[in-house]
């Protein structure tokens, strides 16, 4: 488990504001199973073939009750890999 990059992960996401409703403009508070969520998605690594880092995890699967910020939480994951990991594919 790599607490480095999970927090990395989480630090960022809480930087991102709000864009609607009554919260818009405020930080994104993320609630403890969405941190939970995050941290098992981006903390686990290990090594390829070639000796170089990758995440363990490649695909997840999320199932929450509607208004628990599925959307924003997805949006700012891909913000994440496009901006920090250089990831430009799907």
């Amino acid at each position: 488990m790599d607490w480095q990059e999970a927090n990395k992960v989480l630090n960022v996401i809480s930087n991102f504001k709000q864009w609607k409703g009554k919260q818009s403009g405020d930080y994104i508070t993320l609630q403890p199973h969405q941190q939970f969520i995050l941290t098992n998605q981006f903390g686990f690594q290990k090594y390829n073939a070639d000796g170089n880092v990758v995440r363990r995890f490649n695909t997840s699967y999320e199932e929450v009750a509607r208004k628990n910020a599925k959307t924003t939480i997805e949006a700012a994951k891909q913000l994440y890999h496009l901006c920090f990991e250089n990831e430009h594919g799907p």
